[in-house]
């Protein structure tokens, strides 16, 4: 990696192209919100039913642990999904005392919604590029996060 430091002019120019990206990237996650009727999903929420997704038979202590959070925090955040509809509480057939949080039906969709947004973006920015810019930002943005 080169140690070039760029001018004032580079980085206001990089900032603008990255603001836009960002704000497509925006556009993307509302309109798949709305199209999947999941408008009040926060990205925090998202990023947490992608653990809840990813780990099956996940207690709330589990989910404290992953998140290196309180436990009452962690009620708090399932009792909103479970008001949104997204999670609910199933109780451990071996032990009655026990809790696993599963994810909805409405809960699997939202917890995608990241991927979904992003192979959105991917497809948004293949219609307007050529092959050979698609190659030449893959590189530019593989050595940027090396």
């Amino acid at each position: 990696m080169t140690n070039y430091i760029g001018s004032l002019d580079d980085e206001k120019k990089l900032y603008q192209v990255l603001k836009k990206l960002g704000s497509l990237t925006e556009s993307c996650s509302y309109n798949l919100s709305s199209e999947l009727g999941l408008h009040h999903l926060h990205s925090k929420q998202a990023e947490y039913l992608k653990i809840i997704d990813t780990h099956p038979l996940l207690t709330s202590s589990a989910l404290a642990e992953i998140l290196k959070i309180t436990k009452p925090s962690v009620t708090e955040i399932v009792n909103k999904l479970v008001g949104s509809g997204l999670v609910y509480k199933q109780q451990c057939s071996k032990d009655g005392r026990v809790f696993y949080i599963v994810l909805t039906d409405k809960g699997k969709k939202a917890s995608s919604i990241h991927d979904l947004r992003d192979k959105k973006l991917a497809g948004n920015l293949c219609k307007n590029l050529s092959s050979a810019e698609i190659e030449a930002l893959t590189r530019l943005i593989k050595k940027a996060t090396e």
